[in-house]
């Protein structure tokens, strides 16, 4: 729960997408933890929200196979592995577009979605639109579960390639 994965992006996310029958699992610990409990406090949702604290990666795999979806908001994570085991696992994966080391693997309507970092109103939006969409769910796993099966360091090496030249040009075009 560090400011850099902007977990408040996703708790208020949740709160907007407004889909009462779904529970927000928050795993992890760090120094935004206390603000994030005021935070649920304040939307209102502590009901649906629960916080795991550290969990032990032994224990990531039950999460995984037990959760319609995994959101990963980050401003800045170049590779998460997380991504892969989510996946592994038959979750569909939420990102944000500044995970780009997952370009190759999330894919929107596929394995998953990509949403504008920072852009509350359109992670609520994918949440809502995956929440409540039980067979599309289903199918984003399922096709989750199998692109695993299929990816390769091959494409992993290309896709970091190709998002070292993305980032590059972008530095370029700022300069």
């Amino acid at each position: 729960m560090q400011p850099w994965k902007r977990p408040l992006d996703l708790v208020q996310a949740f709160a907007k997408a407004n889909v009462t029958n779904s529970l927000l699992l928050l795993a992890g610990d760090g120094p935004l933890k206390e603000e994030l409990q005021a935070e649920v406090a304040r939307l209102g949702i502590s009901d649906r929200v629960r916080f795991l604290g550290f969990v032990n990666q032994t224990q990531l795999p039950a999460l995984y196979t037990a959760a319609d979806v995994m959101v990963l908001p980050s401003e800045y994570d170049a590779c998460p592995v997380v991504v892969c085991e989510a996946m592994l696992c038959g979750c569909p994966v939420v990102i944000s577009d500044q995970i780009r080391g997952r370009f190759d693997i999330v894919r929107p309507g596929l394995t998953g979605d990509i949403f504008p970092c920072g852009d509350v109103d359109a992670l609520a939006a994918v949440l809502k639109r995956l929440l409540l969409d039980r067979a599309g769910l289903g199918a984003l796993a399922a096709n989750a579960r199998q692109r695993m099966e299929t990816w390769s360091p091959r494409e992993y090496i290309a896709a970091v390639v190709e998002s070292v030249r993305r980032a590059s040009s972008r530095l370029r075009a700022s300069s």
